[in-house]
């Protein structure tokens, strides 16, 4: 059941207890202070410069495993014993000696989640969420998506292959990474020949079913992952408007699509409702990648287990409403509304657009998706593409 991150603990006198602390302080702050793990290590890391790859690579690994099996974690720890000392015993203890779970124990601890939100997967599921919450609990390994409009596929295995890293390519321009590369300062990276992306959400762009000359909506831009990709699909012809609530998003969507070669994306900040009407029935696309859960993203978000309350996702589910009410009509006719999720739960999905669908007689079903995790095709994702009629 329990698989840690870090791999290399076999001779734990060698970690400096500044380390061991570190990695405790870090992680009681991120749930204290709900923080992100991500900015809280990059923090960290710029004030210990002094440290090397592999005690960065043990505080991350510690971090993001007591993220994981917290709930677990407190089970198996001793009295007076901290969650870092159980998770080190542990560790020491996994190569050689399996710990057994009594038939009390409950399957929410076992797999380390909070028990509302490991019987909500398990009321869609059944038997099968056990599958899901074990993947979930796994490290996410790391997809690559080739940059078309300045490289090929052939190019980015010869950059890879150069480095001595393992890979698996998929399709579509998906490489799969089997080893640890720290790719980010090179200059194929800087140069844009190739983004970081999961490989279930490579599939959203392609499902947008995009041509070059379009004008296509990406209502929820962020950062802009999908815009970018949008792009390099519609060979940079055509008009791409990615709108966020959030400027700083839009900014980094500009640095990002002037490295990768996008001279297609304008970026527009949602100021109020006015900025949606101005776009009334003039897309041929619109994107609505609505906030979620997260739930199909844990293993690379795993303080998503514990940030998430019943309450939070009730008003998520508001949101997804009224945003498929109100950025739908952004579509003219004929056009395609497609709604995706980085969530498989059916609430957040299937009912949402059933609903929908109901109350809006202009719009039909075309397709629609569930990535779940033990597909093994990437994170778990909904997708689903409806089309205006009238």
């Amino acid at each position: 059941m329990f698989e840690p991150g870090v791999q290399d603990l076999k001779k734990l006198n060698k970690i400096h207890p500044n380390l061991i602390s570190q990695s405790q302080q870090l992680f009681e702050s991120i749930l204290d202070e709900t923080k992100s793990p991500a900015r809280s290590l990059k923090s960290l890391f710029k004030n210990n410069k002094k440290w090397g790859s592999r005690d960065r690579r043990f505080v991350a690994a510690s971090v993001y495993d007591l993220l994981r099996w917290k709930e677990l974690l407190i089970s198996f720890s001793e009295e007076r014993e901290s969650l870092m000392e159980a998770y080190l015993r542990w560790c020491d203890l996994a190569d050689h000696k399996r710990v057994e779970f009594s038939e009390s124990q409950a399957e929410s601890v076992q797999h380390s989640y909070p028990e509302w939100l490991y019987e909500k997967g398990k009321s869609y599921f059944g038997d099968q969420w056990s599958a899901e919450a074990k993947v979930l609990n796994k490290v996410a390994p790391a997809y690559l998506r080739v940059n078309f409009l300045k490289s090929s596929q052939v190019e980015v295995e010869r950059f890879l292959e150069n480095h001595e890293v393992g890979y698996r390519y998929h399709d579509k321009g998906c490489f799969e990474l089997l080893d640890r590369f720290q790719f980010f300062k090179l200059e194929a990276y800087l140069s844009g020949l190739f983004e970081v992306q999961d490989r279930s959400s490579q599939l959203v762009a392609p499902f947008c079913n995009v041509k070059p000359g379009m004008r296509f909506i990406d209502a929820c831009a962020g950062a802009g992952g999908k815009s970018l990709h949008v792009s390099d699909l519609m060979n940079n012809k055509g008009q791409i408007i990615s709108l966020d609530l959030e400027d700083w998003k839009l900014r980094e969507l500009k640095k990002r699509a002037r490295k990768l070669g996008c001279s297609n994306i304008e970026g527009r900040v949602i100021e109020s409702q006015k900025t949606i009407k101005r776009l009334a029935k003039s897309a041929d696309r619109v994107l609505l990648d609505v906030p979620c859960s997260g739930v199909g993203v844990i293993r690379r978000h795993p303080e998503t287990k514990w940030f998430l309350t019943e309450e939070k996702i009730k008003s998520l589910k508001e949101l997804q409403k009224d945003l498929l009410s109100r950025y739908s009509n952004m579509v003219k006719i004929g056009g395609n509304l497609i709604y995706s999720t980085c969530s498989f739960f059916e609430d957040e999905n299937q009912q949402q657009i059933q609903s929908f669908l109901k109350g809006n007689e202009s719009w039909e079903m075309e397709d629609e998706k569930t990535i779940l995790p033990s597909q093994k095709i990437g994170d778990g994702f909904y997708m689903c593409r409806m089309k205006r009629i009238k």
